[in-house]
């Protein structure tokens, strides 16, 4: 048997194990179920407020309504004022909930607790508003001469760049997509860990290795979960955009396209950097108990790269930001980030996919000769480092298969 036909067979066996499996269903489904739940969110995505409830009470100045309504609709917002005979009505009606703030008298405000800030700026500039006016009258100015001194000015302005309208839905597509994707590294990665480990641990590796050498096994094994993982990340992406224009509930910009496409590069770069780190850690454990503390390691470095990623949503142009989108276990987690959110130079994308992909060459030969050291290799304790280098080189002299040793 070819090495190139071995490795398409351990392929299929991996993705039929894992497709068949109830795991892969639910997991499947749950991601489904979230991202249509997200979709269906009221108000989810959108910018819409709801309107400002007002209460009135006492004797008001005729002019509190219009300098009320002015300024939220200055502000963007509805407004709905609601009359009450007395105070103790009013501040029934604010404990309830039915309305946000009591105006009283036309010149003090009543909060139930904490001020809302779109509440307490149209309803403060309204009596201050009024407050001004009644400064100019006792001055002696006319009400036209007192409008024309409080009427609003516009302050020339320009922008040295032209505005961003998809700035923030770019940012939720990274964040999103960014998710899914340390999601998907560390479930399929985990999943080769968890299997090296169990078919060690129950010696089925030892029929396998009988027909496939443990590189051609190892290949196969990260190949077939790599595009089981493919899959099911384009299944919970296409999800959430047809959820997303199904229900209208935010516009679709058009740079959201490519902020997927960057996220698949970048899946498949991260999985097939850290699937062989998670493959060798699961070689090196001779009891599927002590396999949670061999991949801590790698989980950390996903720590890292989640944390780094939420911080180039914010910072993408920053040092930090820069330098992680260079450093192979951080990379894929900040640049497509970055290339959702800023400008990133074309030069800084094609630096990162080269070291990215040189450092999976490299990490991939080091992991396989630890796998092909330690992956046949039990015992009642760990192994030790000398051991798996030396039973990685016997297994190079022989062609890429291991021996068999208690």
């Amino acid at each position: 048997m070819t090495s190139r036909r071995a490795v398409v067979l351990v392929a299929w066996r991996e993705i039929e194990q894992r497709v068949r499996s109830k795991m892969f269903l639910f997991s499947t489904l749950g991601i489904v179920l979230i991202v249509i739940a997200a979709a269906l969110t009221p108000g989810a995505g959108n910018e819409e407020h709801d309107s400002l409830e007002i209460g009135l009470v006492g004797r008001a100045p005729a002019e509190l309504a219009g300098a009320l309504s002015a300024g939220a609709e200055a502000a963007g917002d509805k407004l709905e004022s609601h009359p009450y005979a007395t105070l103790a009505a009013g501040e029934r009606a604010l404990r309830d909930g039915e309305v946000g703030v009591l105006v009283v008298d036309g010149s003090r405000l009543v909060w139930k607790a904490e001020p809302d800030d779109r509440l307490q700026a149209v309803a403060a500039g309204a009596l201050q508003q009024l407050a001004w006016r009644d400064r100019a009258a006792a001055l002696g100015l006319t009400p036209t001469e007192a409008d024309a001194l409080l009427a609003q000015q516009s302050i020339p302005e320009r922008r040295l760049e032209p505005p961003d309208s998809d700035a923030d839905a770019r940012r939720a597509a990274a964040l999103l997509g960014i998710t899914l994707l340390l999601l998907g590294v560390g479930l399929y990665g985990g999943a080769v860990a968890n299997g090296v480990a169990q078919e060690k641990a129950t010696r089925v590796i030892e029929v396998l290795l009988s027909r496939v050498t443990s590189r051609e096994l190892l290949t196969g094994k990260v190949i077939g979960l790599g595009l089981v993982g493919v899959a099911q990340l384009l299944l919970a992406l296409l999800v959430s955009l047809a959820a997303v224009v199904a229900f209208d509930q935010v516009e679709l910009p058009a740079a959201v396209p490519s902020v997927v496409a960057w996220v698949i590069v970048w899946f498949v770069l991260g999985y097939a950097f850290f699937s062989v780190l998670y493959a060798a850690a699961g070689a090196l454990v001779s009891r599927l108990e002590d396999l949670e503390n061999a991949k801590s390691p790698i989980g950390y470095t996903l720590l890292a790269g989640a944390f780094l990623a939420f911080y180039a949503t914010e910072f993408p142009d920053e040092p930090l930001a820069r330098i992680a989108s260079f450093v192979p276990v951080t990379a894929p987690f900040v640049v497509p980030v970055r290339a959702a959110v800023s400008d990133i130079a074309a030069w800084e994308v094609g630096l990162a996919v080269a070291i990215m992909v040189a450092a999976t060459y490299a990490i991939v030969r080091i992991a396989a000769g630890v796998y092909s050291g330690a992956v046949l290799r039990v015992g009642p304790t760990r192994l030790r480092g000398r051991d798996v280098l030396r039973a990685a080189r016997a297994a190079r002299a022989g062609g890429g298969s291991s021996s068999t040793s208690a």
